[in-house]
């Protein structure tokens, strides 16, 4: 009777997941036997597709890969000038049903791992919705605590929501070539609702990932933050040897943008620590 509910339920939401099926896409491991499931959402205005060497070095450690990439970092630029942070939560919950419709038929661990905007968007998204379980969570600069640069972006508040902001980050990684006001009203309103949230509901098993010289997120806030959050350990990062023309501390995703040292020391490290190492090992 339980399966035929839960194949009821999934049956009766099958035209909103094709609906989804742009924003979603599995990378699959190529172990004979699949060790979980991760979930990767990337930053405010960061092409999804430069999380590439984060989705393969998850795979090799056995875990299937779902990416979601949030609406308004594709080829649709009034779709990130009209974004609302209604529709990403709503792209969170596809997100999280699907990976967790795929864990009951092949088990194994659940892991997060988000960049910036998808930190926090995700974080708060599982403090509200205790019904999809997480064993690990692995935040690269998420944008939990913000620092003075990143508050004057309120000041723009006057400015119609289609209006485009220039990224500081490197046109390579650009999803779009500006953030809309309506793309930053979304960020600080999901930023205020986390800030709400009480402390115990955000006690996951979480490890960040940052480089104290961030030029968007408060270092020293997430240090005080974590003071209330026992299971989170913060990682510092450094740029220093980024390949890129000109490093950007925010971005921490790839070998190229933080730096083939930091990225083994710490980002496989960390991997390692949750999921295990490469099974080619």
């Amino acid at each position: 009777m339980k399966s035929m509910l839960k194949s009821l339920v999934l049956l009766l939401l099958l035209p909103t997941i094709a609906a989804a099926a742009p924003y979603l896409e599995w990378f699959n491991s190529s172990a004979q036997q699949t060790a979980g499931q991760s979930l990767l959402i990337h930053g405010l205005n960061t092409k999804p597709e430069k999380l590439a060497d984060l989705i393969r070095e998850v795979n090799l450690r056995g875990h299937d890969v779902l990416l979601l990439r949030l609406k308004g970092h594709n080829d649709d630029l009034l779709e990130m000038k009209k974004i609302t942070q209604q529709a990403w939560l709503e792209q969170l919950a596809e997100a999280f049903f699907l990976l967790r419709a795929r864990n009951e038929a092949r088990k194994g661990s659940l892991t997060l791992l988000a960049h910036s905007l998808g930190g926090v968007l995700a974080t708060t998204y599982l403090a509200a919705h205790p019904e999809y379980r997480m064993d690990q969570l692995l935040l690269f600069a998420p944008a939990l605590e913000v620092n003075f640069t990143s508050q004057f972006i309120r000041a723009l508040y006057v400015l119609p929501d289609g209006y485009l902001v220039p990224s500081m980050a490197p046109e390579s990684y650009q999803a779009q070539r500006g953030t809309s006001i309506a793309a930053y009203r979304a960020l600080f309103q999901t930023i205020s609702d986390f800030r709400a949230l009480e402390p115990e509901k955000l006690n996951f098993k979480t490890t960040v990932l940052m480089d104290p010289k961030d030029e968007l997120v408060s270092f020293s806030g997430l240090e005080t933050l974590m003071k209330k959050l026992n299971r989170w350990k913060l990682v510092a990062v450094s740029t220093a040897g980024s390949t890129l023309p000109r490093p950007y501390h925010h971005l921490i995703i790839s070998r190229e943008s933080l730096g083939s040292e930091d990225w083994e020391q710490k980002v496989l490290t960390s991997l390692d620590e949750m999921l295990g190492k490469p099974k080619s090992l």
